[in-house]
């Protein structure tokens, strides 16, 4: 079924799919994954220019105060010509920011997150149990200690910074970590694409990092969880890789289940073909979305 847009939507569709069928294409992509790039800088770049990031968010914050349905429409453009841009996972925060109450804590990460100059991606802090990976992720709210990893991130080796959603209940918090404060290992997977694990070492989360608590964290995670699993409808993908997800962390196929959403999409288009393309559209990144449901290992919290 073809869906009716207004004018201004068609114009952003067309000048989306011009855009990305410039920087994009499957001759592209198998270069970067052969060079090891994990993101198409030149297309990310016009994005940027484009105010992409800000689409979902209101003009009051600096956005386009468009929604999240024009927002879909630029990142099935993305997934149609396989460029690997983190144009989902930097859209989803830029949105979660928008919405926060506490504006002189997450205005000014906003801003340089839709100016292009901080890339900003999600962390999810799951509990890890149901994978059974060692260690995890810990935080004491008392003392505001960060200690542990989390797994699979998503362009973690380029990201400025880390958006974490911890804890649950009256115990959540939503945090900001600057790369600086943490160590990124990034590990090439079997086909080109690449993963990290970030590492904190009793890492004091000042103040300032924290852009919510409590009921509100509680709500901004949810609504960043649903961002994420809405638009990996949009850009498309394989829904048996991210079905498997929650089991992912003893995946013995670190060609599937440990890539990023964008990667795990572009795999199966150039594997399977055209034809395949629209085949299960939804789990680009309900990997990051059952993090988030998920939340962390709670006989940690204190």
């Amino acid at each position: 079924m073809d869906l009716l847009l207004t004018e201004q939507q068609n114009l952003l569709a067309e000048s989306a799919a011009r855009l990305c069928a410039d920087h994009g294409g499957p001759k592209r992509l198998r270069a970067l994954q052969a060079s090891g790039v994990e993101m198409e800088a030149s297309g990310w770049r016009e994005m940027v220019k484009a105010g992409w990031l800000g689409t979902a968010v209101a003009e009051l914050h600096g956005g386009q105060g468009l929604g999240a349905f024009d927002f879909a429409l630029a990142l099935e453009q993305v997934g149609r010509h396989l460029l690997m841009v983190p144009l989902l996972e930097a859209g989803a925060v830029a949105a979660t920011l928008s919405n926060a109450t506490d504006r002189s804590r997450s205005q000014a990460a906003l801003d340089e997150l839709l100016k292009g100059s901080r890339l900003i991606v999600p962390a999810a802090a799951a509990s890890w149990r149901h994978g059974g990976h060692p260690g995890g992720l810990r935080y004491d709210r008392r003392t505001g200690t960060l200690d542990g990893s989390i797994p699979f991130v998503a362009y973690g080796g380029s990201a400025d910074a880390f958006f974490l959603a911890l804890g649950a209940g009256a115990q959540a918090v939503l945090v900001l970590v600057p790369r600086a404060d943490v160590s990124v290992a990034t590990e090439r997977n079997v086909d080109g694409s690449t993963v990290s694990t970030l590492t904190f070492a009793r890492l004091q989360l000042p103040a300032e990092s924290v852009i919510a608590t409590g009921d509100e964290a509680r709500k901004l995670a949810s609504a960043l969880q649903e961002f994420l699993i809405l638009g990996a409808a949009a850009l498309g993908g394989n829904q048996a890789v991210g079905a498997e997800y929650p089991t992912r962390a003893g995946s013995a196929n670190p060609g599937s289940a440990n890539q990023s959403p964008a990667h795990r999409h572009s795999r199966r288009r150039i594997s399977d073909g055209p034809k395949r393309r629209s085949a299960g559209r939804e789990s680009r990144t309900r990997s990051q979305g059952q993090h988030l449901r998920d939340g962390p290992d709670r006989s940690n919290e204190c």
